[in-house]
């Protein structure tokens, strides 16, 4: 079992589905290729690449809120799991499958784990990081989180458990008891902030089962299908989930941000900058990491001069959206309006060298 590791990597989901497809043979960099994209809720404030960063109170999401990011996978609904169905569902036609299950009886769950573990398959199931004894969570904070199970006894009740996500001081290869994955799989993962106030998440045992088509098939069309609709996302001609999406939401983002000059910030407004704008820029600079990681491994099928500029500038966004999120940070802690100019800059640069990736989109599709 490969240990799935990349400094751009967004979130622990994708490293978790990064080890499952680099031990099925695949190369995680192009299948884990998400569309470029900007969200920006002007009500709200959130923002998002392919899904807006938000705090969901459920583990369900439809077939449309799945099949927003990648091109090579298909996500059907979220759904219940059930036995006796249990290798019969349908196959994606040309492609990979992500199948997401729950079920509220934990032996279910459980023995469906044993069954695939079993058949040398590898479980990507998820967890309260609160009852996770080797995070620094552990019993302290509540966040769902990715792991992969890949082999179990029951002699000593232990899983044995790979988590490698260390954007969130994850670094675990070892064994960890039923009863610890229990508490992880079955908890209820209470949420409390200032925008939110308090909900629950209860994870229901999620877990996730991954399928390849007879003949799958990587071909340049499909490749650059993922430069195709990120051009048009970024332009502004794709909505995602009904939003329209690119460089004039980050250009909304930035003025959502200005307009707050000559008023003092708030509690929520406060949170916003100094927790999720925090690390949400993080997440947008790390999609721009993949996806340079991924024109890279395309380079070789486009004009040598058209993947150089598109990695460089990429490389600079991603520079840039870490900046930005330091300055939220320093703007939440001192309220001191010239980090709101600052910020402002580095928004526009962003913008400028994003426009001249999409310029060098419509090159090679």
């Amino acid at each position: 079992m490969p240990r799935y590791y990349e400094p751009y990597v967004n979130d622990c989901f994708l490293n978790a589905y990064g080890a499952v497809l680099g031990y099925m043979g695949l190369n995680p960099e192009v299948i884990l290729a998400d569309y470029m994209s900007f969200m920006f809720e002007e009500d709200t404030g959130y923002i998002g690449s392919t899904y807006f960063y938000k705090h969901y109170a459920s583990v369900e999401f439809t077939e449309e809120e799945l099949n927003t990011s990648l091109e090579l996978v298909y996500f059907p609904a979220t759904s219940v799991y059930d036995p006796a169905a249990a290798g019969t569902a349908q196959r994606s036609g040309d492609g990979i499958t992500i199948r997401w299950y729950i079920h509220d009886d934990y032996e279910v769950a459980a023995e469906r784990t044993r069954e695939l573990i079993d058949a040398g398959k590898p479980v990507i199931a998820f967890v309260d990081m609160h009852e996770m004894n080797y995070h620094p969570f552990y019993q302290k904070d509540h966040q769902l989180h990715a792991v992969l199970l890949t082999g179990y006894d029951e002699e000593q009740r232990k899983y044995d458990l790979f988590d490698k996500y260390k954007m969130g001081n994850c670094d675990f290869d070892g064994q960890l008891s039923y009863d610890d994955i229990r508490n992880g799989r079955t908890a209820e993962v209470p949420i409390v902030n200032p925008v939110v106030g308090e909900i629950k998440r209860p994870i229901r045992n999620l877990w996730v089962e991954v399928e390849v088509s007879d003949g799958f098939a990587l071909t340049d069309d499909k490749l650059k299908q993922i430069l195709r609709k990120s051009r048009e996302t970024m332009l502004g001609e794709r909505p995602i989930l009904g939003q329209t999406c690119g460089l004039a939401k980050i250009d909304a983002l930035r003025q959502s941000l200005i307009s707050k000059k000559g008023s003092e910030l708030d509690e929520k407004t406060v949170f916003m900058l100094g927790n999720y704008y925090l690390q949400n820029f993080k997440g947008i600079s790390r999609s721009r990491q993949r996806f340079k990681a991924f024109v890279e491994q395309i380079a070789d099928k486009l004009p040598a001069e058209v993947s150089e500029e598109m990695i460089r500038d990429l490389e600079e966004s991603a520079k840039l959206w870490q900046v930005c999120s330091t300055l939220a940070l320093k703007l939440a802690r001192s309220k001191r309006e010239s980090i709101l100019d600052d910020l402002d800059r580095q928004l526009q640069h962003i913008v400028e060298a994003e426009g001249r990736v999409v310029e060098q989109m419509a090159h090679v599709i």
